[in-house]
This record gives structure tokens, sequence and C-alpha cells, in this order.
């Protein structure tokens, strides 16, 4: 068994790459819908080629390891659905996104329908499996919409690769996903919790930077001094790339964020910053000594970030871009939950932590 790359010449001279799949007593050549220059002359062409060529060698060891399951496309894939999801799986690289498919791949094994093979797949197996989550005593309504989503995932690949006969996806209602509640801070509960001791002040630092800058935790444990560039008086700008979308961004910050990340150093900005887990621990048992009675996690940082600039007068574009959520529609959210409050705000986000507490020396760590 292999799967090799070939190259066709095409009428307008560009080349396209098919996958060439060979097995015992069968052979099937498949269009990648990929198309590079024949012959590369300036240094854009050549980057083009070399990505183009990256990416085709991905699909080609995705489909080898598909071939040694069974699966030929427009064949009928000996494949059972619990085992192509597993195949899909096996493909991400990113944790949080490979524990997704492993979850579904246990509900489908629970429901039964795991047996069922890619090809003798109907509406029906698919209404089953979306009734069986439904009823499910151990998922919440949001984790069964997760699943389901991926499901409707896994149909949309059987389907271009040729697995199951038609696209079925739109013959069944999805899960809809409940309206979370999205917890952030006030002005005066932020600027209590700032001014009660924290168990490590990098934990502080690193909180209130992300209330005035809405930074993951994961990008501010992962920002170096190389990416805060002094631009003006007392201002600067953030230029990095996002770790959970691989996108660069800068973003603009005021003074007062920028006194939030300290002293000019080298390295990480927020060296010694704990993990996750231990850093929403440490953050549970500050709000709990602030008297605070909310479920505040680093991430509410963000949340409170976006409700204080909304309520400050910011527009909701503005907000959106730095954020940089991919749609405005993802930060309308918060627009939803200030509907209310608005009012009684005031100050934008550039003062949303009053000096008094902007200028608190971080407290020594215990």
């Amino acid at each position: 068994m292999n799967v090799a790359i070939i190259k066709r010449q095409r009428k307008d001279g560009t080349l396209s790459l098919y996958l060439d799949y060979r097995w015992p007593g069968g052979r099937k050549k498949e269009k990648m819908g990929i198309y590079i220059p024949a012959r590369p002359r300036s240094a854009a062409e050549k980057d083009l080629v070399a990505e183009a060529e990256r990416i085709a060698e991905r699909r080609r060891s995705e489909a080898y390891t598909e071939l040694l399951r069974g699966v030929i496309p427009g064949e009928s894939s000996s494949a059972t659905v619990a085992e192509y999801a597993m195949t899909i799986c096996k493909t991400k690289k990113k944790p949080n996104t490979s524990n997704s498919w492993l979850l579904l791949h246990r509900h489908l094994v629970m429901s039964n329908v795991s047996k069922v093979k890619l090809s003798q797949l109907t509406v029906a197996h698919c209404v089953k499996f979306r009734g069986y989550l439904l009823s499910s005593s151990i998922l919440a309504q949001s984790s069964a919409s997760l699943v389901f989503s991926l499901f409707k995932g896994l149909l949309k690949q059987a389907y271009f690769e040729d697995l199951i006969p038609s696209d079925f996806r739109g013959k069944f209602d999805g899960i809809k996903t409940p309206e979370s509640k999205i917890e952030y801070l006030d002005q005066h509960e932020l600027d209590q919790l700032l001014s009660t001791t924290c168990q490590l002040s990098v934990v502080r630092r690193a909180f209130g930077a992300s209330c005035l800058t809405g930074l993951r935790y994961s990008d501010i444990v992962a920002l170096h001094w190389k990416n805060v560039i002094d631009v003006r008086a007392g201002g600067c700008e953030l230029r990095y790339t996002q770790i959970k979308t691989s996108k660069p961004h800068i973003l603009p910050i005021g003074p007062a964020a920028r006194a939030w990340l300290g002293k000019r150093g080298t390295g990480l900005v927020f060296p010694e910053m704990p993990g996750q887990q231990k850093t929403n621990l440490i953050i549970k048992r500050w709000v709990s000594a602030a008297g605070i009675e909310k479920r505040v996690t680093f991430h509410v940082a963000r949340h409170t970030f976006a409700t204080l600039a909304l309520a400050g007068g910011v527009d909701l574009k503005t907000v959106s871009e730095m954020l940089c959520h991919a749609s405005i529609s993802q930060t309308e959210v918060y627009a939803k939950v200030m509907a209310a409050t608005l009012r009684h705000h005031a100050g934008a986000v550039s003062t949303a932590i009053s000096p008094e507490i902007s200028s608190l020396r971080l407290v020594k760590c215990e």
C-alpha cells in the first residue's frame, strides 16, 4: 500500500497535484485542488510552491493513514463511524481539539452508532445519535452541542472524501448551545480586588494587565519584551502572534496598561507565571479574600476589559478589533450583557483602573 503525490501539467502551464493511491488489486488518483507554477521564478512564487508542497505532504500522510485503515476514496469503506472519528482525532495536534474528538468517539461508542460502517450510514443513524446526546444524563446541553457539531464536521469530511453517499447535515436539526452567562468585574469590584493582597504578585500584575488589554492567558504567558514596542511617551504597542489563532496582531495600549507590564527587562514580561490551573486557584483565593462573591478565573479579566471598554463608550467595532474577534457578532454578547448597566458606568477603559490602584506597589510574594 502506498499514497504518492504526482504532478500533471495543465493547459495554462501550471501543475496540478494529485494523490496516487495504490493498494493490492487497485489504484486510484484523486485531484487535490492544489495548483503551483511549473517553473517558479520570484521569491513569492517559490514560497507559494513550498507552502503548497507542505500542505500536500500533510494530506498525503493523512491519506496514507486512512488507506492503512481501509479507507479508500470513492470505494465502500470498511471503516466504522467510530474508527473514522479516531482517524480524524489523530490528525489534530492541539490537545484541546484532540480531546474534543476523543469525547465524540467515546459517545459514538456509548450510543451504539459506532459499529455502523460509513458506507452504510443513513439519516436515521444521525438522528438516533442526536437523540442519544440530548437524553444523556452525563452531558450538559453545551457539551452535547459541541459533540454534535463535531459529528456534523465528521459528516462533512466523509462526504468530501466520498465515504458517505450524500451530505446528511441539512436533513436534521443541530443542538443549540445554551446562552452562557458572561462573568465580569465592575469598576468597584476590580478596584477592590487589586487593592487586596494576592498570594503571587506576578498573577496580580498579569491579571491587571489583561483587564486593560484583553489579552488571553495564553498570550500573557508567551509575551516577551521584544513584543512590547515603545512608540510614544507613556504608551506603546504590543506586536505579537496570538497563540489561539496563530494570527499576528498589533495592539496599541495606553500608559495605564503599560504600567502593569512593569519595568522593561529581557525575556518574558511575566516570568514565573504558574500554569493556568494553578493561576485560577490563586485567583479564586484572592477573590475570596477580597470579599467578592463571583466565580472569577483569569479569563474573566478579558471579559472585564470588554465590558469596561463598552461602559466607557468605546464603540463595538473597536472593542471587537482589540479582542481580535473573527466577527463582530462575537463581541455583541458583551453589548447585551451591558445593555442594562451602561448608564451606571463612567470613564473609558484607559481610566478604568483608578490611578490610586494603578500606582500601588506590587505585593510581595508570601
